[in-house]
């Protein structure tokens, strides 16, 4: 067999080691330049703050590939398109006080990030053109709460300004309906305003001037609803005039009231001596009121109920003195009427009248009776005595065997103080 392949077998042997030592070196010098890489920008720097003399801008870096270890910063002061920028003196922070000098300028800034392997740069967009000062800017208008009536009261807020207002001037407005043509209201100046009738038919507004060292702007609030009259409202109760008694006219004067009401009505009531329990009287709606004798030993009283066109009210007179007879009474014992008895469940309800000229307080006894039961006396005295005579109410609750359906009798006497007593008066029902 030939030996010729042996020699050529020692030389690729030989150049081997060589060869693994040269690739592994190209491999290691790719891996480092692939490390080293300097800051990429992705997305560019940002400004943030109000481009006007003494206000403070303020850089956001923007963001980088390449894990940047640190930044730098300067301010560049450009023209009005945002070019032909300069570098700021001492403009080398992250934040930038704008000056007198920047004015018409707009100001970009550029940001230099850097990393071990090196250095890039990105700037932001400019900003709008420097204006000379600050002054305060509205940005959420004042507001008003409460309700647009008369007498009502309303509150202002201020809103929400920027600029650092150090001051605040509050005017409050009248307009016309549609919220425009509006003049200040004299001596409105403060957060509360209280509706008055000059304001009824208009709509408000709530001004507000802020100010700081660089001059004062306003802002309004939305105007309100139509102002709408108050309700009117009592402040001097009703009265009544003339004498209580049999045959005489009563006439009743409306009071004093308040919120402007157009016309009044009324309501004459009937009221017991001693308890005031009133009850309306059928048709007695007048200004006047003719005494019948069916109110002999009441008490009487009037309602009034002012008008406005859009609301109303209701005030009461005080209850008058008892109504006395057309004549005089003279009676040697007292006297007792049943006006009424009635059911309101198993409880009796008695109105009755007692006439008696000794103008004292008188005991009464009242007696329950039914066919088949004993009966059962129960016994109280008046509050007030007739003046000479009373109209009472009494209620109570039978005893049990009075209770249920079927006839029963209810009977009044009333002895004065000299032990004189009234003949006995009866009224029978059926219950149930």
């Amino acid at each position: 067999m030939a030996r010729a392949p042996a020699s050529t077998s020692w030389k690729a042997r030989a150049a081997a080691p060589a060869l693994i030592v040269l690739t592994a070196l190209f491999a290691t010098g790719g891996a480092q330049a692939m490390r080293s890489a300097a800051p990429v920008n992705t997305a560019p720097p940002t400004i943030a703050g109000t481009p006007a003399v003494d206000q403070t801008l303020t850089a956001a870096d923007g963001t980088w590939s390449n894990t940047p270890t640190s930044f730098a910063y300067q301010w560049l002061r450009c023209n009005s398109s945002g070019d032909s920028c300069a570098s700021v003196a001492n403009g080398t922070l992250k934040t930038y006080t704008l000056v007198g000098a920047d004015v018409g300028s707009t100001m970009r800034v550029r940001v230099t990030a850097t990393n071990a392997d090196g250095s890039a740069s990105a700037q932001s967009a400019q900003t709008a053109a420097v204006s000379a000062k600050a002054v305060p800017k509205n940005t959420a208008a004042p507001t008003i709460s409460g309700t647009a009536q008369e007498g009502q009261k309303l509150t202002g807020d201020k809103g929400t300004w920027t600029g650092s207002p150090t001051d605040y001037n509050l005017n409050w407005t009248r307009c016309n309906n549609a919220g425009n043509s509006c003049a200040n209201i004299t001596g409105a100046t403060a957060a509360t305003y209280t509706v008055t009738a000059a304001d009824v038919g208009n709509t408000l507004r709530f001004k507000v001037g802020a100010a700081n060292q660089n001059g004062r702007t306003f802002a309004s609030s939305a105007q309100t609803d139509v102002v709408t009259a108050a309700g009117p409202t009592n402040t001097a109760p009703p009265t009544i005039s003339g004498t209580p008694k049999v045959g005489q006219t009563l006439t009743a004067d409306p009071g004093t009231w308040s919120g402007s009401p157009t016309s009044f009505t009324y309501q004459w009531e009937r009221c017991d001596i001693d308890v005031a329990a009133c009850v309306n009287l059928v048709g007695a709606t007048g200004k006047t009121y003719v005494v019948p004798l069916v109110d002999l030993g009441y008490r009487l009283r009037v309602a009034v109920t002012a008008h406005t066109a859009t609301s109303s009210a209701a005030a009461t007179s005080a209850i008058t003195t008892v109504v006395v007879p057309a004549t005089k009474i003279v009676n040697h014992r007292p006297v007792v009427t049943i006006l009424s008895v009635q059911f309101t469940g198993s409880t009796v309800y008695a109105r009755f009248r007692i006439c008696d000229d000794s103008f004292k307080n008188l005991a009464i006894a009242e007696t329950d009776s039914r066919p088949g039961k004993a009966s059962y006396t129960r016994h109280f005295a008046t509050f007030v005595p007739p003046r000479p005579c009373g109209v009472y109410a009494r209620h109570w609750l039978p005893v049990a065997r009075f209770r249920g359906s079927g006839t029963y009798t209810l009977t009044l006497r009333a002895t004065d103080k000299s032990g004189l007593t009234s003949p006995l008066v009866r009224r029978t029902s059926t219950h149930g």
